[in-house]
């Protein structure tokens, strides 16, 4: 049996007056995990949208992952089709798990000085 293992990330931290607009992706191997939990924080009055994508496709790293093909997940793992408020959802399925490559999206349409977000994926798996 193999051991337990968990990976915890801090997916982005942009302070205020850093959040800039546009479409920002981060890349997690998920082949060691079967499930992931997700918690994100978004302050301030601008507009931030958060979703979770899959690959079953194989790359080595984060460079090569960002060539594949990915379908969205966030309402399937998570329960809500994306995250625009704070909150945290944790993958009760394990489709994230089937996946080796998950990607987060962070997408900001209206910074404002005052928008600021944070996200972090935590990986869990036998």
């Amino acid at each position: 049996m193999r051991d337990f293992e968990q990976n915890s990330n801090i997916v982005a931290d942009v302070a205020a007056g850093a959040a800039a607009n546009g479409t920002t992706y981060y890349y997690y191997d998920m082949r060691r995990f079967s499930r992931s939990s997700l918690q994100v924080v978004i302050a301030g009055a601008g507009t931030v949208t958060v979703t979770v994508e899959g690959a079953s496709q194989n790359a080595v790293d984060a460079t090569g992952a960002a060539s594949l093909t990915y379908a969205d997940l966030t309402n399937t793992a998570y329960g809500a089709a994306n995250f625009t408020a704070s909150g945290q959802g944790y993958d009760e399925t394990g489709i994230t798990g089937t996946c080796t490559w998950i990607r987060i999206k962070i997408v900001v349409a209206s910074s404002d000085g005052t928008t600021a977000y944070s996200a972090y994926l935590n990986q869990t798996g036998w």
